[in-house]
């Protein structure tokens, strides 16, 4: 089976798709590729993609067997191609029913409407249209196709996987998306998606096709998926995004496409490449880094060991340097002899991150943020953290606790650091003493003099889960640089106070739904990431030509004023 996968040796066989003839209609009838590349001319979608060519290809060979799993990463069109696949079926056989069932009834409608407007609107499918004088089924939920033999199932029906589905009755059974993150987001849910599921053998009737076709993306590392594949002997095949790398090979269980195996062995520069057109490189950076590190390799990536990254912080992502006050590093190289390890006490006494080693060409940053998370007189520490960031990238020039509350010399010395480091601003949170610790700093600084804007803020909703959203996009994709004084500094709290009061111990405990003891100085940086956001959605190539451009401004403007001293200039002036 699956054999038959040859992108490099395919190409579109039909040439006028507004004048069939015989042969043409042959092909069509015979050749799933070709019906799509048609529907997509009609619909003005352009040709083909070699993944979607894949999936037309895997479909078609389900004619034969179709109790198969195809999950494909997000975004890709599985769903819009099998509604094709439903009425090439229909057009190749109008006795046959077709159920659609999906995670939701209002997504399933959305499957069977495509499916009719099909039939209404490409030329080759209106064959299959009932006159309306008939009386026949003809609506979203359900319709039937002309010259299908009177039966209480429509050929194709529509049904969300909470619905009644136990009096339906269809040949083929399409499970479109039937996993949500809604429906698999705790182990009961889990169990009862199982439970249905195991109802639609109960829902077959014999034909000339009988089976059922699982199309999704997986939203939890216990996946319905894997259950059907080990539970019920399904055929499961999987494409992600990007070829894999070859360290990451053997963890797909052997269950990557056939196509995906082929061309890396026929090229093995592709590992790492985008594998759709449709998907570049920047398109990519962009999902990884909107997702988050865990959600892009469940649901983009689909690698089946998810589930042994059980912490979604890496201490492995994180990069650390030498950077002087006030500034970070740009055009870094992450790679080669500019980079080695060094030891960090995480979730074991030893852990190993990234270090610098050649640092690059030293930049001021472009602002410095200092966060504070004041604690009382419990066990907690008083958190801050001081952050700058230089061209896409955030610089962490401090991040650790310390005792001493609301007392002087605790927030004589927090004052002392902000003025270290040079910060522009200074972020106060107030959801403990209702702003009480934001008002006696404002007033210290004011007592000596101090020059730099201080505010207080509130923060809500589930505290890990905030966490995460602030620092699992940045630490991913690099772009989480830290300066060794602050791994120095958390490794003595580790050995004097343990290592829950670590940065580093928090940072790589963490997961989404467990209450942490300590998680203070994490919660700091997070909310420092937060004050300055906009940083992560520029790359560095971008942040360059931005700076060069502002400098190339400030010179022409410092020229101008030598020149005309008595003249302002705008921003609009040309130049």
């Amino acid at each position: 089976m699956f054999n038959t996968v040859n992108w490099n040796g395919y190409t579109p066989k039909i040439h006028n798709y507004n004048n069939l003839s015989d042969n043409d209609i042959i092909l069509i009838a015979n050749n799933f590729p070709e019906t799509v590349n048609y529907v997509f001319y009609h619909i003005g979608l352009g040709s083909i993609t070699m993944v979607q060519y894949t999936i037309c290809v895997y479909l078609q060979e389900t004619i034969e067997n179709p109790n198969i799993i195809i999950e494909q990463f997000r975004g890709i069109g599985k769903s819009l191609i099998t509604s094709i696949f439903v009425m090439w079926l229909l057009l190749k056989n109008r006795e046959l029913k077709i159920l659609i069932i999906s995670g939701t009834s209002a997504k399933a409608k959305n499957f069977v409407r495509f499916c009719y407007l099909i039939m209404r609107k490409v030329p080759l499918f209106d064959s299959l249209q009932i006159p309306k004088a008939k009386g026949e089924r003809v609506s979203v939920e359900s319709f039937d196709v002309f010259g299908a033999s009177p039966s209480q199932d429509p050929s194709v029906k529509s049904l969300g996987i909470k619905g009644t589905i136990t009096s339906a009755r269809a040949n083929v059974i399409i499970a479109d998306d039937i996993e949500t993150k809604l429906n698999s987001i705790n182990p009961s849910g889990r169990e009862l998606l199982i439970e249905i599921t195991t109802e639609f053998e109960a829902l077959l009737t014999a034909g000339a096709m009988q089976g059922v076709i699982f199309l999704g993306t997986r939203h939890h590392r216990e996946s319905l998926y894997h259950f059907i594949r080990k539970e019920r002997g399904f055929k499961h095949i999987i494409c992600p995004v990007i070829y894999p790398h070859r360290d990451d090979l053997e963890g797909y269980k052997g269950l990557l496409a056939p196509h995906v195996y082929n061309n890396l062995k026929l090229d093995s520069s592709l590992h790492g490449e985008p594998m759709d057109e449709r998907f570049n490189y920047e398109e990519v950076q962009k999902k990884r880094l909107g997702m988050g590190k865990r959600a892009f390799d469940m649901q983009m990536m689909l690698t089946v060991e998810a589930s042994k990254d059980a912490f979604p912080l890496a201490l492995s992502d994180l990069y650390v340097s030498h950077f002087p006050i006030g500034h970070g590093i740009r055009n870094m190289e992450l790679v080669g002899d500019h980079v080695g390890t060094i030891a960090i006490k995480g979730i074991r006494e030893d852990d190993y991150c990234n270090y610098i080693v050649k640092t690059g060409e030293i930049y001021p940053c472009e602002t410095i943020v200092m966060h504070i998370d004041p604690s009382g007189r419990g066990e907690d520490l008083t958190a801050y953290t001081v952050l700058g960031s230089v061209m896409g990238k955030y610089f962490v020039h401090q991040c650790k606790g310390v005792e001493g509350g609301y007392s002087d010399s605790a927030i004589d010395f927090l004052i002392d650091e902000a003025l270290a480091y040079k910060v522009n601003k200074v972020v106060c949170e107030d959801n403990f003493g209702d702003g009480m610790f934001t008002s006696i700093m404002s007033k210290r600084m004011h007592e000596r003099n101090v020059r730099v804007s201080i505010e207080g803020i509130k923060v809500y909703n589930n505290k890990n889960l905030r966490i995460l959203e602030a620092i699992e996009p940045i630490l991913s994709v690099n772009k989480l640089i830290v300066h060794i004084r602050v791994v120095e500094d958390n490794n003595a709290i580790y050995d004097a106070l343990g290592g829950e009061y670590s940065l580093f111990t928090q940072m790589s405990t963490i997961i989404k739904d467990v209450k942490m003891v300590h998680e203070d100085s994490l919660d700091s940086l997070g909310a420092c990431i937060m004050e300055i956001p906009s940083v992560a959605s520029v790359s560095e190539e971008i942040a360059n030509n931005q700076r060069a451009l502002s400098d190339r401004l400030a010179f022409v403007r410092s020229l101008t004023a030598n020149k005309y001293p008595n003249k302002k200039m705008n921003s609009t002036d040309n130049y």
